[in-house]
């Protein structure tokens, strides 16, 4: 799961994208996600809640083709 690469390398995750490839053309379907740091948040907390907070989007999300979804990670560099 490439989420755990973001993990080891110690990069939160701002939020993601979802693209979908239709008739071999991939566009934007307008769903995302989105994780901001709170007030006072400390570092380590925001990259596990930013990291748990785009694994349960991803799980969760619903498509009755999945083969044609694309998540696209934003990380926060």
């Amino acid at each position: 799961m490439q989420l755990m690469n973001f993990y080891a390398a110690r990069i939160p995750i701002l939020g993601g994208d979802i693209y979908e490839c239709t008739n071999n053309v991939m566009s934007s379907n307008y769903d995302n996600w989105y994780c901001d740091k709170l007030p006072g948040e400390a570092t380590d907390e925001f990259l596990n809640r930013s990291i748990m907070k785009s694994k349960n989007y991803i799980e969760a999300y619903q498509n009755k083709d999945p083969d044609k979804i694309f998540f696209v990670l934003v990380p926060a560099i």
